[in-house]
């Protein structure tokens, strides 16, 4: 599992959870949180322990320690903060962790880029990542085994008018639909791909005109 966004994302049970988001956050008398997957998923055996990374953290998710952050080694996280190390360290570092055989799931926060470029999410934090770098890193990742992807907490209302949240946000799907196909992380049917039928080209004059 790679992970990539400004906030830790297997936070801790629910009941500190709930503690301290319940009156921002009530639905249908049960809290459900976007992250709390990620720590159910390791509790339930679906997460590679030690092969999971989280990159482009910059804060806490509350409280005056690193509490959140202990939690995370527990569950089998490693992670990478946003201003660390530089693009192709990020790329290693991520590459190292995870391997290139074990199937790979990869989820982008769209606050992982600094909100002075994407303001469009609900979560934003200061000190994130460029376009490019995100862009970067992505192509980087290509040796892994990508058999699944999405992104996540892009939130229109709060984008700006040139909507460059939105803009950036299909552009790193194009990135990582493109970084799939180049090294499929399953093999699927093989699909018999027709050669392109390219227009003939003419060079010269009307008089002398050679067909190529």
């Amino acid at each position: 599992m790679v992970t990539v966004g400004g906030h830790l994302e297997p936070i801790p049970p629910y009941g500190q959870a709930v503690s301290q988001i319940s009156r921002m956050a009530p639905s249908f008398g049960r809290i459900q949180l976007s992250v709390v997957e990620y720590r159910m998923a390791n509790e339930e055996g679906l997460i590679a322990n030690g092969t999971s990374i989280h990159a482009g953290l910059r804060t806490r998710l509350w409280g005056k320690d690193f509490s959140d952050y202990d939690h995370d080694e527990k569950v089998g996280f490693v992670y990478i903060e946003a201003d660390t190390m530089g693009v192709q360290g990020i790329v290693d570092a991520i590459i190292n962790t995870v391997g290139t055989t074990n199937p790979v799931y990869l989820s982008i926060d769209i606050d992982v880029i600094d909100p002075g470029i994407c303001p469009g999410t609900g979560t934003p934090e200061s000190g994130g990542w460029t376009t490019r770098e995100m862009r970067q890193i992505i192509r980087g990742l290509e040796p892994l085994r990508i058999v699944g992807a999405d992104i996540v907490e892009v939130s229109p209302p709060y984008d700006n008018t040139g909507e460059t949240t939105a803009l950036a946000a299909s552009d790193l799907v194009f990135e990582m639909i493109s970084i799939m196909v180049k090294n499929p992380g399953f093999e699927g049917p093989e699909v018999d791909v027709a050669k392109p039928r390219l227009p003939k080209a003419t060079v010269g004059t009307k008089r002398d005109r050679v067909e190529l």
